[in-house]
């Protein structure tokens, strides 16, 4: 198995050339078709992508982050966690993470981490 940072390096150029499948065929097909998402090399799980059209809520954020007040256009949300796997301490661990896969995108990726 790759490790961590290989595995979600990997993952990001596996879904930029998703996103650029899903921006030939945008739409909620193309999202949910995402749910069946396999990265050689890394394990997903909890796997979900959700299409919200433009106008759509943004998803629930923590109370500390504020508000947007600006209409989202188009997406998929698409989440999922990498590596799932039993510390030592018998607790479950997995690097989390979530993507926003806009219907029409211009190619360009910021990439925002923390805890």
């Amino acid at each position: 198995m790759l490790g961590s940072d290989a595995a979600f390096a990997a993952l990001v150029a596996l879904l930029s050339s998703q996103a650029a499948l899903a921006q030939v065929s945008p739409g909620e097909s193309a999202c949910v078709g995402l749910r069946q998402l396999q990265v050689p090399g890394a394990a997903l799980s909890e796997v979900t992508a959700d299409w919200l059209a433009a106008g759509s809520p943004p998803p629930q954020e923590p109370p500390w982050v504020p508000p947007l007040v600006v209409p989202l256009p188009a997406y998929c949300r698409l989440s999922a966690t990498l590596d799932r796997r039993t510390g030592a301490d018998g607790r479950s661990y997995g690097i989390g993470f979530a993507l926003a896969l806009p219907a029409e995108w211009n190619g360009r990726l910021l990439f925002q981490g923390g805890a």
